[in-house]
């Protein structure tokens, strides 16, 4: 009896949110809701960067001050999670739902600090051309979703269009594993884009204006992007699993922990086993797209090598070319040399001697250059 109360509480909750706005809720959410009591109006905040939108955060990532940087990320999470429940009311939601509290791991699963740097590289090519030092890097990140036809557990059928989007990051050599790491095909949002009076929106708008205000190369913006970079790396140290894959490992906890232990078949174990094919085509997918970067990163570093070999080559080539006229200069001064000898002779003897020493030293110059030649035609033909 419970399970079937427990079914058709959930059942009327889908049908209600539907499954498609349920799984993308979290993500909206955690880049469009927030709170800004800990970044302006508290008064306290004293420093270089306290003086744009979301200075309280962006001086305490200049300091380097992790209390505090955690402090203003567990009030932003705290105020998003009752942001979540107030939404919940609007669709008919519990609060102690089983699909709220999916929503609300979901929701803050991503640290601020990640977003925050997924921003700052993002629009880190707005930067003035001289900033960038060499060795800087574009990386591309794309996403590809072929149309596909499915059918669901009660035999509807629907067709899903082809998706393909990518967005590009330039970054100084110091940032590319850190932008390797929070990169992605949609980049980071447009403060204009955002929840007004949020945390994130404060946040990157304190970005976009720094970027606008402030020279690269100072101090104090080295030191902001060397605690960013520190930051950023700890907090991805652990590889990120894709946004859909992981809600869908959620909602099986949430599964698992309601379930009986032996539950009849029903129209939410159809439903489970749905979100288990889905969760296996996002993993392979996502396995595909790791195959994929992988071979044209080894694309890409063959490239490079026959680019190195192709250049070695044509150095040799040009020293080849260099050093056979060096030989040729060098046999026209002997000429000259022993024309003016021949001149200035007293007699035949001494013109026999001057010729005999000038053929002599010519022959083994111009062997020399023989065995130069074949030499390098050896190394070319390798």
């Amino acid at each position: 009896m419970r399970l079937k109360i427990w079914q058709s509480r959930l059942c009327q909750q889908i049908e209600r949110a539907s499954v498609i706005r349920i799984l993308i809720l979290p993500l909206l959410l955690t880049i469009s809701l927030g709170a800004s009591s800990q970044l302006r109006g508290d008064g306290k905040c004293a420093g270089v960067f306290c003086n744009l939108p979301g200075g309280d955060y962006l001086n305490a990532l200049y300091r380097g001050d992790d209390s505090a940087l955690q402090r203003i990320e567990q009030s932003h999470r705290q105020e998003v999670l009752a942001l979540i429940d107030q939404m919940a009311g609007r669709f008919g939601l519990p609060r102690n739902d089983v699909m709220l509290n999916v929503l609300k791991k979901a929701s803050t699963d991503d640290p601020l600090i990640t977003m925050v740097a997924n921003k700052y590289l993002h629009s880190y090519q707005k930067w003035p051309e001289k900033c960038f030092r060499e060795g800087s890097v574009e990386l591309t990140f794309s996403y590809y979703q072929p149309s596909f036809i499915e059918v669901d557990a009660d035999g509807m059928v629907s067709e899903t269009d082809e998706i393909s989007y990518d967005s590009v990051y330039r970054v100084n050599p110091e940032f590319v594993t850190l932008a390797r790491r929070v990169g992605s095909a949609t980049g980071s949002k447009s403060s204009s884009r955002l929840k007004a009076g949020s945390t994130l929106q404060s946040i990157y708008r304190g970005i976009e204006q720094l970027i606008r205000e402030h020279d690269c190369s100072s101090p104090q913006i080295r030191q902001l992007e060397s605690h960013l970079a520190r930051l950023g790396l700890k907090a991805t140290e652990q590889p990120r699993k894709a946004p859909v894959l992981r809600m869908f490992e959620l909602f099986g906890e949430a599964a698992r922990q309601e379930q009986p232990a032996a539950p009849p078949p029903s129209r939410y174990s159809n439903m489970q086993r749905e979100a288990q094919r889905r969760a296996e085509q996002a993993r392979l997918r996502e396995q595909a797209e790791a195959r994929r970067r992988q071979q044209l990163e080894k694309q890409r570093q063959e490239q490079e090598k026959r680019q190195e070999i192709a250049k070695q080559r044509a150095q040799q080539e040009q020293q080849a070319l260099q050093r056979v006229q060096a030989y040729y200069q060098q046999m026209n001064a002997m000429e000259r040399q022993y024309q003016q000898d021949i001149k200035a002779a007293r007699d035949a003897e001494q013109k026999k001697r001057l010729t005999e020493n000038y053929l002599k030293k010519r022959g083994l110059l111009f062997q020399e250059m023989q065995d130069y030649i074949r030499k390098m035609q050896g190394q070319a033909a390798r």
